[in-house]
């Protein structure tokens, strides 16, 4: 069960005007209008911490959990799952990171791939505004539809050599799909998506409120978000492991 809370989430927040969806446009221009759809540069940057409260519900397991993830400047991340009596969490401190679950309750430190994808959802939201400053690269791959919606393409390439693609909507500058590689439940790299639904504006930020995750063809959980504290001043402690 400990593997589930680490492949839940890469809920990195880069998705975070309109114009003729014929038109051409550069990278530049559409990383722009991405920002202004989230809420605009000044509203990103205003950013410093935020929690999220939801539920997930576990197709495969046919269960149902609390969730939460909190994220605090400049590259603090935890996620956690409450399942009856089971708890499951990961984080990172901006340096290293560490699982909780049932063999583990104190922590234990991750590390590999499981540490490299929590340091990638610990990007910041504002790192939209200025991807050169964390090491981003983007290029436009073309369009395709997806939904009924008209999207661009753009790959994104963080600083260790990962790579996503983002496919955002061409009139509303959402991004509504993300998809990339992933391991699998037996250990070989898999296509994965996570879907990005229900776009609601807290902190005067605009947030998905759902997320589907889908990994080798089928939507193994879907997390609904139910509330999201922008600026509570988080505690440096929740990304830390117990002592």
């Amino acid at each position: 069960m400990s593997k589930v809370l680490f492949r839940i989430l890469g809920l990195g927040f880069i998705a975070l005007a309109a114009i003729s969806p014929s038109a051409a446009q550069t990278v530049d221009e559409i990383l722009g209008k991405m920002v202004q759809a989230q809420g605009g540069t000044e509203a990103l940057l205003a950013v410093k911490d935020y929690a999220m409260y939801g539920d997930v519900q576990l197709h495969q397991q046919g269960m149902s959990a609390s969730f939460s993830l909190y994220w605090k400047a400049p590259d603090k991340y935890r996620q956690e799952m409450q399942m009856d009596a089971m708890f499951i969490a990961s984080f990172f401190n901006g340096d290293s990171g560490w699982g909780v679950h049932p063999r583990a309750p104190k922590g234990e430190k991750l590390s590999g791939a499981v540490l490299k994808s929590l340091k990638r959802s610990a990007l910041a939201p504002s790192a939209i505004c200025d991807p050169a400053k964390h090491g981003l690269t983007f290029e436009l791959k073309g369009r395709e539809n997806v939904s009924g919606k008209d999207c661009f393409v753009l790959e994104m390439t963080f600083p260790d050599g990962f790579k996503e693609q983002q496919l955002v909507d061409s009139q509303s500058y959402f991004v509504i799909k993300r998809r990339f590689k992933t391991a699998g439940d037996s250990g070989p790299v898999v296509d994965a998506e996570v879907l990005y639904l229900g776009y609601k504006k807290f902190g005067g930020v605009m947030f998905p409120s759902v997320f589907a995750n889908v990994a080798e063809g089928r939507e193994y959980n879907r997390i609904r978000i139910a509330d999201i504290k922008v600026n509570g001043g988080l505690a440096d402690s929740l990304f830390e492991p117990e002592k």
